[in-house]
């Protein structure tokens, strides 16, 4: 019996990494898949939202660099991906940030997803924050709930939610579900995604790899720092609101979170910044 062919190779996916403050070939998603032979050989586009001047890199000819110091949020990066991808011939897109280590055998886990799987759209790793398992959570309430336990090998996305990192989609079922809704910027970004991309697409597949995640936000800030952080999330979700979200469950979330900063942090400008979202409804 012939060798079975990887359904998929290396050369037919654009990796998309958004990175942020960081020198892009420091972070740890470029360093973790460029320690690999699939890493050096996808297509790469590192799309920088850092404020200043552009890094000054010498690349070859398959990675592309792009800055965008107007910061327009992750949603955007994956959007041009998506453009630059199909101008490539690109069959499928690999949703990077900048804060991910992925495993030495990572590719080999997504082919073996595919084969497992032929008529996959979309390949999702385990993401792991210490022992808590982050993506793809459970979807309950509106919101996703960390785990300790993985959902099957194919799941339905009305259960299960990933983040974007990690995610391997076909370019061509990208595009047909509309991509990342761009003014869903940060917050909300991959769940307002999946939320729509289910629609026409209702199941993923489970990539049999660990990929190790720092979360972000979790780092102590300033009142004024935590406050306009809440005014990003409040605008993210009230954008997703306006774009057909779950209105009732992400205005209840944004309520809880307000309520719970406003605590911490013995001031109300957080239900100040509520307030002017339930006005613009």
């Amino acid at each position: 019996m012939a060798a079975l062919v990887n359904p998929i190779r290396p050369e037919q996916i654009l990796a998309v990494l958004v990175v942020y403050g960081e020198a892009p070939l420091a972070t740890q998603s470029w360093q973790s898949l460029q320690a690999t032979e699939a890493g050096k050989r996808l297509h790469w586009l590192i799309y920088d939202n850092s404020p200043g001047s552009a890094a000054q890199l010498q690349l070859p000819e398959n990675i592309r660099y792009e800055h965008h110091p107007d910061n327009k949020g992750v949603s955007a990066a994956y959007l041009r991906a998506a453009v630059v991808g199909a101008a490539l011939g690109a069959q499928w897109l690999l949703l990077l940030d900048q804060d991910s280590v992925f495993a030495p055998d990572w590719f080999e886990a997504y082919t073996d997803a595919i084969e497992t799987d032929p008529n996959t759209k979309i390949m999702v790793p385990v993401i792991r924050h210490n022992q808590h398992i982050l993506s793809p959570a459970p979807w309950r309430w509106g919101r996703t709930w960390t785990s300790k336990q993985t959902p099957p090998s194919t799941f339905s996305l009305q259960q299960f939610a990933p983040i974007n990192a990690g995610m391997l989609i076909e370019l061509a079922a990208y595009r047909a579900a509309g991509g990342h809704l761009r003014e869903v910027a940060v917050d909300f970004s991959d769940f307002a995604f999946i939320y729509f991309f289910r629609r026409h697409f209702p199941t993923a597949t489970l990539v049999n790899t660990t990929v190790a995640h720092r979360l972000s936000g979790a780092e102590a800030a300033s009142y004024q720092q935590r406050l306009q952080r809440f005014e990003m999330y409040c605008r993210d979700g009230l954008a997703f609101v306006q774009k057909g979200g779950p209105r009732s469950s992400i205005l209840g979330w944004m309520a809880w979170r307000a309520l719970i900063l406003s605590l911490r942090y013995k001031r109300l400008g957080f239900f100040w910044v509520f307030s002017r979202v339930l006005h613009a409804l």
